[in-house]
């Protein structure tokens, strides 16, 4: 079976027909993906649940995906220069279209009760350095659901 020239633009009309090989290499095509360098600052030793808070934040810089159980239904998210998302829906759909950085490095996080910060900094393509900070507020102590995300990013200054 010859392979036949791929129409990335056109992915939702051929995908029925298309084998599943070529579906993916249209979908590349289409969403280039390049993995986000994530690192850990060298003097903290990471627990699991600090791995755990550190992967919700960061899927408000666009890395990783988050779980929408998650979100309360009616979380809210307060971010640098973006107006305020309420609803869990609207963040996971605003989440899709997030470009993650190149790189980050996370420097803290701080746990304690309902509430937890990740903060660190990030590279992204053609900008300076820039630090960045998620403050998750949770529904109750147990850190199920996620109320309120405030966020911050600041670009470095010498």
């Amino acid at each position: 079976m010859a392979r036949r020239p791929l129409q990335p633009a056109r992915l939702e009309d051929q995908e029925a027909d298309l084998p599943l090989w070529a579906a993916h290499e249209a979908c590349a095509a289409v969403q280039p993906t390049r993995a986000t360098q994530v690192r850990y600052a060298l003097d903290m030793p990471l627990q699991e649940d600090e791995r755990k808070l550190a992967t919700l934040a960061l899927s408000f810089l666009g890395v990783g995906a988050l779980p929408p159980e998650r979100l309360a239904d009616s979380a809210s998210w307060d971010r640098t220069g973006a107006p305020t998302l309420v609803g869990g829906r609207e963040i996971l759909r605003r989440q899709v279209g997030l470009k993650p950085p190149v790189s980050l490095a996370v420097t803290q996080i701080v746990a304690q009760g309902k509430t937890a910060t990740v903060s660190g900094r990030l590279t992204r393509n053609g900008q300076p350095p820039a630090l960045f900070c998620h403050v998750l507020r949770f529904t109750d102590p147990s850190q199920a659901r996620i109320a309120q995300v405030v966020s911050f990013e600041q670009v470095e200054t010498a």
